[in-house]
């Protein structure tokens, strides 16, 4: 039996690994107990990965997704066992610990580092899509063309306290397309930080995971502290301070699948914004009583347009570019848990380490 210790600031929690850990543990996948990395996870990339094309790319991918789904009734624990220890780890890194953003944000691989582990969205399902984008739809680089990628679909907390402190859903989307011989682009989109509330829909409170928009802004709600928690740690760590909630788009409009840069790429748009058809708002009702993971396999399958996409002036001014359409199942897989999505801000750049 192993005792894990576990620094807080001025405070410590010691995690006991092994058959007497509290808290029911065989759904826990090997590797993680409730946010604590017990042993490395190792994912096999081939070692010419990044060099490969995108449908090599693609192939290797899934292959590795979906030769590691968790078996039929053990799905591992979401909320995890010892949530109170993984939050507490959490504020301490994003306070004191900026090079765990660093990752998040500067990190171009597909998978994450066998030493890393997510913060947050940590339990999702991914599948194979495929963008379709609109007849002209005046983008340039990846969606100025059919492109292949994979989604996660994930939770940004596992429930959070609503307008009313009743539990709602806070979906989010994570997209990576796939550049041959060049790292992936990728896109997060959140409904918000630690809320159900859409700040700009008073209406949006909902279990239904589909129903509220997802953007490439990251939104915050009055009721709970995860998105001031966010901007306090950027505000400690990076500069400039300025858009600091805002998803870069520069890297998706100015390459292509083929991995050529465009000469005159477009714009940048201010944000985003993935709307699943209104058809498809209650696929998952709102009084749904099971795991997310469990309803989204069995629900959206190849062929399902999960979201059309808008891209938003400051105004918010909207105008739909295309669609992401399903191209396999999706899957809940301890490799779909380890994927890496980067999250390129608009401008923020690490703070030199103070002496």
């Amino acid at each position: 039996m192993n005792r894990l210790r576990i620094g807080l600031g001025l405070t410590a929690l010691t995690l006991t690994v092994g058959a007497s850990a509290a808290g029911p543990k065989e759904n826990e996948p090997p590797g993680t107990l409730g946010g604590v990395l017990v042993h490395p996870i190792v994912v096999g990339l081939s070692k010419d990965y990044v060099s490969k094309k995108g449908s090599e790319k693609r192939a290797e991918l899934l292959k590795l997704i979906t030769d590691s789904v968790y078996p039929v009734g053990h799905l591992p624990n979401y909320p995890e066992n010892h949530e109170l220890m993984k939050k507490g780890m959490m504020v301490h890194r994003l306070v004191h610990q900026p090079s765990y953003l660093g990752y998040m944000m500067n990190a171009d691989v597909d998978v994450m580092s066998p030493m890393r582990e997510k913060l947050t969205h940590r339990r999702g399902v991914v599948g194979m899509v495929r963008f379709l984008p609109t007849s002209s739809n005046g983008m340039t680089g990846m969606f100025a063309q059919p492109v292949d990628g994979v989604v996660r679909l994930s939770l940004t907390v596992p429930y959070s306290e609503g307008r009313d402190y009743a539990p709602g859903l806070c979906p989010s989307l994570a997209l990576k397309f796939f550049v041959d011989g060049k790292p992936s682009i990728n896109i997060v989109s959140l409904h918000a930080v630690d809320g159900p509330v859409n700040v700009d829909d008073p209406k949006s409170d909902t279990h239904a995971f589909f129903a509220p928009d997802l953007r490439t802004t990251i939104g915050r709600t009055p009721v709970t502290a995860g998105g001031n928690l966010l901007k306090l740690a950027i505000l400690m760590h990076f500069d400039p301070h300025d858009d600091w909630n805002r998803l870069s788009l520069a890297s998706l409009i100015s390459t292509k699948p083929n991995g050529a840069e465009e000469a005159v790429p477009m714009v940048e748009p201010h944000h985003l914004v993935f709307r699943a058809p209104t058809s498809t708002h209650n696929l998952i009702a709102p009084d749904a009583p099971g795991d997310f993971r469990v309803e989204l396999t069995s629900k959206v399958k190849a062929g399902f347009t999960i979201y059309d996409v808008y891209v938003a002036d400051e105004k918010k001014t909207e105008r739909l570019i295309g669609h992401v359409s399903m191209a396999t199942a999706l899957y809940a897989s301890e490799v779909g848990d380890r994927l890496h999505f980067k999250h390129e801000f608009t401008k923020l750049k690490l703070k030199p380490a103070s002496d």
